[in-house]
């Protein structure tokens, strides 16, 4: 006699074994669930002219600045985890991020470490747990930055114009000289511009945080929760101050 046998497999396997293929189909840059993070090793990726730099999770950023060498990133991480580290330029801004997905990474709690050099910088952008160090001056005209990024940030700039706001729990040290100094902190954000120079400074506070500037000839503070703001010296030329809650703009003395 002869048997006609069909298989019928449940919805349930159906619909995983589908999830599953979509699944390793999306992370062909990223390491596979079955791989080994393999031993630690530095990729050099040349880089062609950018201007923005937008960094994303899971990356600690070290920055230099030297014009006499080709613009370039090194990456130190996992041999087998690298190719997951992508680094993509779109108009004119350079996107870094961490697109390997699998979990037992995120256990290992090791971030690639990434040294960039760049020619010029215009804009940075700073999202999730990335962290940036800045091992040289950072020169520019004019630098917009938005931190929401729950680390601490480390910059380094000499500019014109330095202007932006964290919108996270991270702090963002600054140092060096922006002339004109726009900064807002929110959601827990923290600040310490301490020994950033500045002719002008406007500050718009939000959080429970306290913050200190460093202006000398304008200072503008505008405060909206318990936090304070502290300076070093009565600017020369203009001093103006408003509290919506319980933070005050203190001069602090040496």
């Amino acid at each position: 006699m002869k048997l006609n046998h069909i298989t019928k497999y449940p919805r349930s396997v159906l619909f995983f074994l589908f999830f599953f293929n979509h699944y390793l189909s999306s992370c062909q840059n990223s390491v596979e669930p079955w791989q080994s993070f393999g031993e630690i090793t530095t990729e050099t990726r040349s880089l062609s002219s950018f201007h923005g730099l937008d960094v994303n999770h899971d990356i600690q950023l070290f920055i230099i600045q030297d014009t006499t060498q080709p613009e370039f990133i090194q990456i130190t991480y996992g041999k087998n985890v690298i190719p997951g580290i992508t680094t993509e330029i779109t108009d004119g801004v350079l996107s870094i991020k961490n697109s390997n997905k699998a979990k037992w990474l995120r256990r290992l709690n090791i971030q690639p470490k990434c040294t960039l050099n760049l020619h010029q910088i215009s804009n940075i952008h700073l999202e999730g747990n990335a962290k940036v160090n800045c091992i040289d001056t950072l020169y520019s005209p004019a630098i917009h930055c938005t931190v929401n990024s729950v680390e601490d940030q480390n910059l380094l700039v000499y500019c014109g114009q330095f202007y932006g706001g964290v919108i996270n729990s991270g702090n963002v040290n600054l140092s060096g000289q922006a002339t004109i100094f726009s900064w807002s902190c929110e959601k827990g954000g923290g600040l310490d511009a301490t020994d950033l120079r500045s002719d002008d400074v406007y500050l718009y506070h939000f959080t429970i945080k306290d913050v200190s500037v460093n202006p000398s000839k304008q200072f503008e503070a505008h405060l909206f929760n318990s936090g304070n703001a502290f300076y070093f010296k009565t600017p020369t030329y203009k001093f103006k101050e408003s509290s919506q809650g319980k933070g005050q703009v203190l001069l602090k003395k040496p």
